[in-house]
């Protein structure tokens, strides 16, 4: 976890759009959260 958050969020935006795309169930998409500091 070195990168830049910037980085960090384009990934996570990157996932989410992939986890929309596949169409999960909203409950499993409750464990993919970003760490909190």
């Amino acid at each position: 976890m070195a990168f830049p958050n910037t980085l960090w969020w384009c990934f996570w935006e990157l996932l989410l759009h992939a986890n929309r795309q596949q169409q999960l169930k909203p409950s499993s998409s409750v464990h993919l959260r970003p760490p909190v500091r």
